[in-house]
């Protein structure tokens, strides 16, 4: 996995998280933050919601879990 950016969101308070998986495989990833988020959600390029983009995640505090599948790339918004 490669973080390709890591930013405060266009349009609102949070933070964009962007990666990409290389290795051409199904990958489980783990993302730990500087601190618990009050949300995090999957959002499109545009750090748009959009009912094609999903993806299944789970958050236990600071964390972060999700599949990322071959070559896929994800972008996260976290809000604080």
């Amino acid at each position: 996995m490669i973080l390709s950016a890591l930013k405060r969101a266009e349009d609102e308070d949070g933070v964009i998280l962007r990666f990409y998986e290389t290795k051409g495989r199904e990958t489980d990833t783990e993302i730990t933050l500087f601190r618990e988020p009050k949300e995090v959600k999957v959002v499109n390029m545009l750090e748009e919601e959009d009912e094609s983009v999903v993806k299944e995640l789970r958050q236990e505090g600071k964390r972060i879990a999700l599949m990322v599948n071959s070559f896929e790339i994800v972008t996260l918004k976290a809000e604080f």
